[in-house]
């Protein structure tokens, strides 16, 4: 039995692999012809920005979390006390860096001609509040994240290709994007309620510190190669260098991919 599980999970990761290299380049080649590269390089840099503070707010949850389940998936109780107490980190983490990004809109803005646009991409902020793939992965429950991430996917696609047709549509394209991630979330999260009693009476915060601290360090260190890289183009340079970089890189990552796949 406990075989087969693991035969499953392994289909289910495979399945989810496949689709997140072949997706980016069907979707890639579309939103750039319609958009162009100022239009997309505008919503790239801006992105570039909410991912790096994202970073800061989930405190490095996403690896830690997944161990921590992993240690207590075997005791409804801890896990559900383990769970929302992560979870209410995340809600702290949250509100700062909401904080700080709304400062950073209104004093150290770049584009400025595009608030509304940061506005639009900074909900995913609060959305990944309820990001709990680390939940999942702890109690290897790769289905889920694989249908869930798919169906979404495809289904906001179809939409992108009905509402986003010139680029005008920019901004219905930036919030197509931030609802694929809020859907993708909010599902996570009434999915997890169901399985756990989450519960926010005596929790203990205090004891994941020490350890998030390493995490986050090692989270920060990641994303240095990959979002602050395009945050710094994006500063220095036009949105059309930073899309047209942006691109390249997509098409680099999948290629990296791929090779990881057949290695």
């Amino acid at each position: 039995m406990k075989e087969k599980a693991i035969g499953i999970n392994i289909y289910y990761s495979m399945l989810l692999k496949i689709f997140n290299i072949t997706f980016p380049i069907i979707t890639s080649g579309y939103i750039s012809r319609i958009l162009g590269p100022s239009k997309l390089g505008n919503i790239n840099y801006i992105q570039a920005v909410v991912a790096f503070i994202v970073v800061f707010s989930t405190m490095g949850i996403e690896n830690y979390g997944i161990r921590e389940v992993t240690k207590n998936r075997n005791n409804l109780e801890k896990l559900s006390k383990l769970i929302s107490e992560l979870i209410l980190l995340r809600v702290l983490g949250a509100v700062v860096c909401i904080i700080i990004y709304i400062f950073f809109i209104e004093n150290l803005l770049t584009l400025k001609n595009e608030k509304i646009l940061y506005y639009i991409l900074g909900i995913n902020i609060i959305s990944n509040v309820f990001s709990l793939d680390w939940c999942f992965i702890g109690l290897e429950n790769f289905k889920v994240i694989s249908l869930r991430n798919i169906l979404v996917k495809v289904i906001m696609f179809t939409l992108i290709v009905v509402l986003v047709r010139n680029e005008e549509n920019y901004k219905i394209y930036a919030f197509l994007i931030v609802l694929n991630t809020l859907v993708v979330n909010l599902w996570s999260y009434f999915y997890i309620s169901k399985l756990i009693k989450l519960t926010f009476k005596r929790l203990n915060i205090k004891r994941h510190l020490n350890d998030l601290l390493i995490f986050l360090f090692y989270a920060i260190t990641i994303n240095i190669n990959t979002t602050l890289t395009s945050i710094i183009l994006g500063g220095i340079s036009s949105p059309k260098d930073l899309a047209f970089f942006i691109r390249s890189k997509t098409f680099q990552d999948v290629g990296i991919g791929l090779i990881a796949e057949i290695g």
